[in-house]
Formats: structure tokens, C-alpha cells, sequence
């Protein structure tokens, strides 16, 4: 990743060793570590893939499926894989490649898909992920005595009774910070990733924009994330999509 120089007032997340976006939530005093979003690191110059993973409770299990959904259709995915009692080593994630393959994986070496969209560099750009947790417990914290980083940025976003009834948080991409600002006004000041690469036509711009739900937070601890269809997907017809839920099983 380069630096850039962004428009006025905002604020562009960028450098040359930074890996790794914390998605963090008020809960309590405290603030309650969620889920983290890392880029390929300085080894792979030429990836532009990003890596989602949800923090991990005690004693939590991690499930994944890979489906065709309809838009705005609420339905219910058989699981296709089973993690239980996850730990923060066993690599839970969603991956999403810059080939465009989507694979999420419940531990190293256990996963479902690909699914198969455009590159994640892709120009068209669009809604690409999302990140959703109904209620905070059971979720680590933020150790605020942990040192600081020049790899990692923490992202505070609205948790579940935080005026909304759930933490939703949309990953957009786009080929510059204007192309995200000009699509979806929020980004005009919100925090932008972007990624510059060998062989890149474009630089890669990852924009995080939260999503209030009305109504009353329910107590369904866990997190889940999705993602799989791609930049320039259609919300008119179904999409192919992967997801990964981490959280307890009674």
C-alpha cells in the first residue's frame, strides 16, 4: 500500500507496512474487537486479496456454506462445514482473492467454495462483503495498553443498541477514493484502504461504511461475515455467495 493524497477532509488509511483493519464496537466501558479485514502482506507484491476473520469466544464453533441467494430474500443455508470449540490460531476466515475465487475457511485447510466473481480489482467496483454481529458478548476486547502498530488501524463502527439494532458493516471497493465518493456520498469522510499493486491497472480503494438497522438488538451473540459475489454484482438477480458464522451453540 501507498500513501495518497486525499481529498478534503478525509482521510485515506495508507502506507507501506500497514496489513491489517480492527473493526471495533462500543460495549460497555469498553470496546468490543469484532472482526479484522488484512490485505496480503509486503511478500505478495503483485495480491490484492483481503482476508476477513471474526474474533473468537470461548468455546464458540464455526460454521460456513457457500449458496445462491436472491436479493433481499431472507433464507435459511444448510451448513456445509463445522469448526467447534475455535481458536484464534485455527485461521477462521473468509478470503477474498483477487482472482475473484471466494473461499471461507472455519480452520487452515477447511473450507467451502470457491464461489467465482470479477477480480476484486475489478473497476466497476461495489458492495463486496459484510460483516454483521446481533449482540457484542462474549467477544474479546481491546487491550488498551497493547503498543501501537504501523500495521494495524482500529475502525470504531456503531455496535447493536447503538441507535440500530445490530452491527452491519458494508466492505465497498472502487478504483480510487473519488470513485467511492462519487458512488456513495458517506466516503467523502470516512476511512479509505487502498491498495497499490504490481500489474494493477488501478489502485484497489476499500471504503467501510456502516448500515443502521432499526429496531431492538436481539441476544444472539456471534459474528457473521459474507462476501463472494464481487464488484459490479447485480442486485436484481441472484448472486453466488460465500459465508462464515462464528458465535455459541447451545
Amino acid at each position: 500500500m501507498t500513501a495518497t493524497t486525499p481529498p478534503p477532509n478525509h482521510i485515506t488509511i495508507a502506507g507501506p507496512v500497514l496489513r491489517t483493519v480492527r473493526i471495533v464496537a462500543p460495549h460497555g466501558n469498553d470496546f468490543a474487537l469484532v472482526a479484522k479485514v488484512r490485505c496480503a502482506g509486503p511478500n505478495s507484491p503483485d495480491d490484492a486479496s483481503l482476508y476477513i476473520s471474526p474474533y473468537l469466544g470461548s468455546g464458540w464453533t464455526v460454521r460456513a456454506a457457500s449458496s445462491s441467494v436472491e436479493p433481499h430474500a431472507t433464507t435459511s443455508i444448510p451448513v456445509q462445514r463445522s469448526h467447534p470449540n475455535a481458536a484464534t490460531g485455527d485461521n477462521a476466515h473468509l478470503s477474498l482473492h483477487h482472482s475473484g475465487q471466494t473461499h471461507a475457511h472455519v480452520r487452515q485447510g477447511d473450507r467451502v467454495g470457491p464461489v467465482f466473481g470479477p477480480r476484486l480489482d475489478d473497476p466497476t467496483g461495489g458492495h463486496i462483503a459484510l460483516i454483521e454481529c446481533d449482540d457484542l458478548s462474549g467477544l474479546p476486547l481491546l487491550n488498551p495498553r497493547e503498543p501501537a502498530s504501523s500495521s494495524r488501524f482500529d475502525l470504531a463502527v456503531p455496535g447493536p443498541g447503538a441507535g440500530t439494532a445490530m452491527l452491519r458493516l458494508a466492505l465497498h471497493s472502487g478504483a480510487s477514493e473519488q470513485d467511492l465518493i462519487d458512488r456513495i456520498p458517506y466516503f467523502a469522510t470516512a476511512p479509505l484502504l487502498r491498495l497499490e499493486r504490481v500489474g494493477m491497472p488501478t489502485p484497489l480503494v476499500i471504503g467501510f461504511r456502516p448500515l443502521p438497522v432499526p429496531g431492538t438488538p436481539t441476544s444472539a451473540p456471534g459474528v457473521r461475515i459474507a462476501g463472494g459475489w464481487g464488484p459490479g454484482a447485480s442486485a436484481d438477480g441472484p448472486v453466488s455467495a460465500v459465508f462464515l458464522w462464528a458465535g455459541p451453540v447451545s
